[in-house]
């Protein structure tokens, strides 16, 4: 496969920097974002990855302006997307705003600046990782090894159709397919309350 372009947010550790570094081993163009760039990302000024000082939460003039600018670093434009920008937080008010900004909102931003962009080529992939709070069992080399397997479709996702989500650590899984096997139970014994709203023919 021809090497990819990456836009990635969130870089400043664990995954992000992660992605970066398995991904640039593989021959891909990575331009990575975050802000301030010059502390938070400079560890990885040795990885070959473009560097762009830009939060999720700037306004979307800026993120159109920066999008803009980075579209034509390499040849082919952006190819996939990763947002990884967020954190968790217990706190008050205030705070839990700001992480509804980057958790939600931020990805939102560069995906709507980029979806046209993407669209336009026929191609393009959005991943959009959400995880735990970090002290979970789960190995982010081998999470993000998954992650790539499932955009390239190589490793344990070739020849397989991917699906739009896909749990990945086992506390992950468990949480997810607790949840299915729960909104299962409530349809099956609430079927006929389900059922009986239905206009009669």
């Amino acid at each position: 496969m021809a090497p990819q372009t990456l836009l990635i947010t969130g870089c400043s550790s664990g995954f992000g920097a992660e992605f970066v570094h398995q991904r640039r081993a593989l021959g891909d163009n990575i331009i990575v974002t975050g802000r301030p760039a010059e502390t938070k990302l400079a560890h990885l000024k040795g990885t070959g990855a473009s560097i762009i000082d830009l939060g999720v939460t700037a306004p979307e003039d800026v993120i159109t302006a920066n999008v803009e600018k980075v579209w034509d670093l390499y040849a082919c434009g952006i190819d996939v997307v990763v947002n990884i920008a967020g954190y968790i937080l217990s706190a008050a008010q205030k705070d839990l705003e700001d992480v509804f900004k980057t958790n939600f909102h931020g990805p939102l931003n560069i995906t709507r600046v980029l979806l046209p962009k993407l669209r336009a080529k026929w191609t393009g992939v959005r991943a959009c990782e959400q995880g735990v709070i970090g002290n979970e069992q789960g190995d982010s080399t081998k999470t993000v090894t998954r992650m790539i397997e499932l955009t390239k479709s190589t490793g344990m996702a070739a020849g397989k159709t991917v699906p739009l989500r896909v749990p990945l650590g086992t506390e992950g899984w468990a949480r997810i397919k607790g949840k299915c096997e729960e909104a299962s139970k409530i349809c099956e014994d609430r079927e006929d309350v389900a059922k009986s709203t239905d206009v009669q023919q």
